[in-house]
C-alpha cells in the first residue's frame, strides 16, 4: 500500500504542476490602478501600474481588442488616421490621474502587456475609439493587409 503512495501523490500533484504553463495562468484579471505617463499611439499607452501597495511598475499597455493605424506608416492617409486616434486617446485621458487595467495579459511582443483600460468614470477607452471610427477590432492575430487609399 505505501509503495503506491508516492505514485498516487505524484498523480495528484501533476495537474497542478502543469497549470503555470498554460496561457490562462498568465492573465491577471485586475483591477489594477495605473497612472498614464504618456500616450504612445492610438492603441498603446505608457503607465505606472500599481499592482500592490507602495509598488509601481512602468510598462507599455496595448488596449485590448482594437487596432489603430500606425503612426510611422508609409501611407499618408494611414498616418493621418493614426494621428487622429492618438489625439483622441490623448484627449480622453487628459487631466485624468488614474485608469484601471483589467484582463491583463502578455503581448506577442515582449515588453508590454495587453489590457482593458477604463477611466475612473467607467469609460472603456478601446470601445470609445471604435465608436468614433478610429479603431477596428483586433484579436491579436495577423492583421489583414490594407491598401493605401492615396
Amino acid at each position: 500500500m505505501f509503495r503506491r503512495a508516492p505514485l498516487l501523490l505524484g498523480l495528484l500533484l501533476l495537474p497542478g504542476l502543469g497549470h503555470p504553463l498554460t496561457a490562462g495562468a498568465y492573465e491577471l484579471f485586475g483591477p489594477v490602478k495605473a497612472a498614464i505617463i504618456r500616450v504612445v499611439d492610438g492603441d498603446t499607452v505608457l503607465v505606472d501600474a500599481m499592482p500592490w501597495p507602495n509598488q509601481r511598475i512602468r510598462t507599455y499597455v496595448r488596449l485590448r481588442g482594437i487596432d489603430t493605424a500606425e503612426v510611422n506608416s508609409s501611407c499618408a492617409a494611414f498616418r493621418q488616421s493614426a494621428n487622429l486616434a492618438k489625439q483622441a486617446l490623448s484627449a480622453m485621458v487628459d487631466g485624468r490621474h488614474n485608469v484601471t487595467l483589467t484582463e491583463i495579459s502578455g503581448d506577442k511582443y515582449f515588453g508590454r502587456v495587453v489590457a482593458t483600460l477604463k477611466t475612473d468614470d467607467g469609460q472603456d477607452l478601446a470601445q470609445a475609439l471604435m465608436q468614433r471610427g478610429l479603431a477596428h477590432p483586433y484579436a491579436g492575430k495577423r492583421k489583414p493587409k490594407q491598401t493605401c487609399p492615396d
